[in-house]
């Protein structure tokens, strides 16, 4: 039933540290790749790195650098079946409840997808039963037994939930993001950046260097 989940997440904290640097793409360093040989732009080059990989995160819904985001899961509202209009989402509620722990046989009566991968941990559960309640904290675990665990292995990650409280909202808080990126999406950043350090002129970025990094997007359903 996760599919039924309205889910919606922000940056809580951001990288401090960018995955590539002015090393890469100046030539008074050995192995640049932008072969620059002066010093003059290196704030520009800087401010290009910053923005080159938000806009390849946005391409990619991937988190290229370690960062911390929050995301809120939110209960579809129910359709009034008696009176007046439905409501925002079509759910049938008993149903919604019953197949928490239909399968005894499953990993875990209830899955979450978590955006923006790759997940690294998480540090923060909470819950809340309605808008008005205040957000209480769900423990990792009561007397030694698990209350949720996490995947970090498949894009995106999975907390796998046992029980979890009935409640109109989940809020997770988690670290994400690589400490080292892949060859091919670390080739795929300097291609845009180089391109934006060479077309300062607002052109607009051509397809195929959108093509070459929507290739490794990421979907979270």
């Amino acid at each position: 039933m996760v599919e039924t989940l309205q889910s919606r997440w922000i940056v809580t904290v951001a990288p401090t540290v960018e995955p590539l640097t002015l090393s890469d793409f100046r030539s008074t360093s050995a192995g640049s790749y932008g072969r620059i040989d002066f010093t003059d732009d290196d704030s520009i080059l800087t401010d290009l790195i910053h923005e080159g990989r938000q806009l390849a995160e946005q391409l990619t819904s991937k988190s290229l650098a370690p960062q911390t985001i929050q995301v809120e899961y939110t209960m579809p509202q129910i359709t009034n079946q008696l009176s007046g209009a439905a409501l925002l989402y079509e759910q049938d509620y008993y149903q919604y409840n019953e197949s928490l722990g239909a399968n005894p046989f499953s990993p875990a009566p209830f899955v979450l997808s978590v955006p923006f991968p790759p997940l690294v941990a998480v540090s923060l559960f909470e819950y809340r039963t309605t808008v008005f309640n205040a957000w209480q904290t769900w423990p990792a675990s009561v007397s030694g037994v698990a209350n949720y665990v996490t995947d970090l292995l498949p894009l995106p990650g999975l907390i796998y939930l046992q029980y979890p409280p009935p409640a109109y909202q989940y809020r997770i808080t988690c670290s994400v993001g690589y400490t080292t990126l892949p060859y091919d999406l670390k080739n795929a950043l300097k291609q845009l950046i180089l391109w934006m350090y060479d077309n300062r002129d607002g052109k607009e970025i051509p397809d195929g260097l959108k093509s070459s990094l929507m290739g490794r997007k990421t979907w979270v359903l």
